[in-house]
């Protein structure tokens, strides 16, 4: 799937999401833009340059739970000479090395505190993107993930528009060792950047019992007043 359509059904989202009324229960929409650095390990170090690229998230909440997808490219180069299926790969030529990830996850966080934190575990594709004169050819793989995620809200309450920081850490098992045995399975990654939610996320469900909705104009039936009489006291003239 092209970064276009991904980001075309992340807008749609979007559009869905700021259709939802303030008196519905938690919900919403994060979309997260920042850098990435990815540290592979000693057995991959020795071919790959770690990379430093530019990385996309987006996550639908419900209540606690998040699902969403994040998307990073970088460009990276080779130490020394690799062989990638039947094409032999030389010392400081470049490659791309991009990143696709679908997340699962629930979100630690209080009604007016500034931080949260977010476990998930996730299933990615890494792809090595192969630099050549004529084509460009991928390899593929699909592994595993496990990581959590540290925000820092500007607003102390929960808003509809809710902007904040991020720093955002993952372990992944990669499967490259299959693209080459010379390779290793593990690298880690690290996001920081700026992200906001629109919607209900960060609100407590306590907020929808103890406040009137918004829009209790249309959804409740006015309600008659009833006042009683009480008698004058005395005697009529």
């Amino acid at each position: 799937m092209g970064v276009g359509k991904k980001i075309g059904g992340f807008i749609f989202l979007l559009i869905l999401t700021l259709r939802v009324f303030a008196d519905q229960p938690p919900i919403g929409l994060d979309i997260r833009l920042g850098g990435c650095y990815t540290i592979v390990d000693p057995n991959t170090a020795k071919y790959f340059q770690s990379p430093l690229g530019g990385k996309f998230h987006g996550y639908f909440y419900i209540q606690n739970f998040f699902i969403g997808i994040s998307s990073s490219s970088a460009n990276s180069y080779f130490k020394d000479s690799l062989k990638i299926g039947t094409v032999y790969h030389f010392s400081s030529e470049k490659f791309g090395l991009d990143i696709d990830r679908f997340t699962l996850g629930y979100s630690f966080f209080k009604a007016r505190r500034r931080y949260s934190i977010n476990p998930y575990l996730g299933v990615n594709r890494t792809v090595l993107a192969r630099q050549n004169r004529n084509n460009r050819d991928y390899d593929s793989k699909i592994g595993y993930s496990l990581g959590f995620m540290y925000n820092v809200y500007f607003n102390k309450k929960g808003k509809s528009f809710d902007p904040y920081m991020y720093i955002d850490n993952t372990l992944t098992y990669s499967n490259l060792q299959k693209i080459n045995s010379k390779l290793g399975n593990l690298y880690y990654t690290v996001d920081v950047g700026i992200g906001f939610t629109i919607g209900n996320a960060r609100r407590p469900t306590t907020f929808y019992t103890k406040h009137k909705p918004l829009n209790r104009h249309f959804s409740q039936p006015r309600q008659k007043r009833h006042v009683r009489y009480t008698p004058l006291k005395g005697k009529r003239r």
